[in-house]
């Protein structure tokens, strides 16, 4: 059995003998009382000040701030999931193909970059869904962040008020970095990666690849 699904078990026996203590999972520092298992699609636009272990969860429900202010993430897309993933199970591996193909699809518009660009560059995106609450009431949909790092980063970078265009001239140098290592799956992140390519030729070779996280099963 999956340890959430244990969990689950046991949280609906405290309720059912009156006892408390089984709340949300965790969705992030810095929490929006709002946004914890939300159902609505999220809006983009909204800037967050996200972390690594922020973008290493799931879901995020992470207070927004104002874009003019220190930020490393910014929505850039959400939507609904197509009909096909209505019954789909929470961690379904269909799921994250989906995301990673619509994600850096968006991405690449949204920070008007070209392929070489991107593969040059740290500056990445990670992707979240409802939490289990929210899933289980039905909510369906995706939220993809452009984000001031990459998996290998220990910490992220402000970015611009808007990510928008960002990369469609030379990338800012603070958000570049020589050589970085691809990032690989780590332990229960269960990151999707892209196999990104070293983009040869060019003065700096820079390692960027998508964030995203997958639930970790037990």
């Amino acid at each position: 059995m999956r340890l959430r699904h244990a969990v689950a078990v046991v949280c609906l026996g405290l309720l059912g003998a009156g006892l408390s203590g089984c709340g949300s999972e965790d969705q992030g520092g810095n929490t929006d009382p709002d946004l914890v298992d939300a159902v609505e699609v999220p809006k983009t636009g909204v800037c967050r000040d996200l972390s690594p272990d922020d973008v290493a969860k799931p879901a995020n429900a992470t207070a927004a701030v104002d874009c003019a202010s220190r930020h490393t993430a910014e929505t850039y897309a959400a939507a609904d999931l197509p009909a096909e993933y209505d019954d789909a199970d929470y961690d379904d591996p269909d799921l994250g193909t989906y995301a990673y193909r619509t994600c850096s699809t968006k991405f690449a518009e949204f920070v008007g970059a070209d392929e070489s660009l991107v593969l040059r560059t740290t500056v990445s995106w990670a992707w979240f869904r409802p939490s289990e609450k929210a899933w289980s009431k039905g909510a369906r949909w995706y939220r993809c962040d452009v984000i001031g790092g990459n998996s290998a980063s220990p910490a992220y970078r402000a970015l611009p008020r808007t990510a928008r265009g960002m990369l469609s001239g030379r990338p800012d140098n603070r958000l570049a970095g020589l050589r970085q290592r691809p990032v690989g799956r780590t332990g229960r992140e269960g990151a999707l990666l892209a196999e990104a390519r070293l983009a040869r030729g060019h003065d700096r070779e820079v390692w960027a690849s998508p964030t995203t996280s997958t639930p970790a099963t037990g």
